[in-house]
């Protein structure tokens, strides 16, 4: 059998006439010529190989960032409870009793009265 023949019962198996079967074959092939050709594939691998290396700096990018963040979470914590700490402390340590403890030996005494308070009294309308 000749190349044509054969070609011509691919197509009739396939359900597609010989001229359904060339018209696709003519539709693809300059495609395919076009993509395939060095011209085309050179620059497009390099596009390629440029977005992929810019996919893996920025993965690494992000994977640092998260890191980054997660520290600076754990020094936050550590932080507060270092202020926590510190806040309760002074609070026990500014409380009367405290203070009194600290201050016996200089001569400070706490007050056994309440202070007085100081009003200010209305005069006559004249402001004297």
């Amino acid at each position: 059998m000749e190349q044509g023949e054969e070609s011509l019962l691919n197509t009739r198996n396939q359900g597609l006439t010989s001229e359904e079967a060339n018209t696709s074959e003519r539709s693809i092939m300059p495609a395919l010529k076009i993509w395939l050709r060095p011209a085309v594939l050179i620059p497009l691998g390099l596009v390629t190989f440029v977005l992929l290396l810019l996919y893996v700096a920025n993965q690494l990018h992000a994977g640092k960032a998260l890191k980054r963040k997660e520290q600076l979470k754990s020094g936050i914590k550590e932080l507060r409870a270092e202020f926590i700490s510190i806040e309760s402390d002074m609070m026990v340590r500014s409380r009367q009793s405290q203070v009194a403890v600290k201050l016996q030996g200089t001569g400070v005494k706490a007050l056994t009265k309440p202070p007085i308070k100081l009003e200010k009294t209305k005069k006559d309308d004249d402001g004297n």
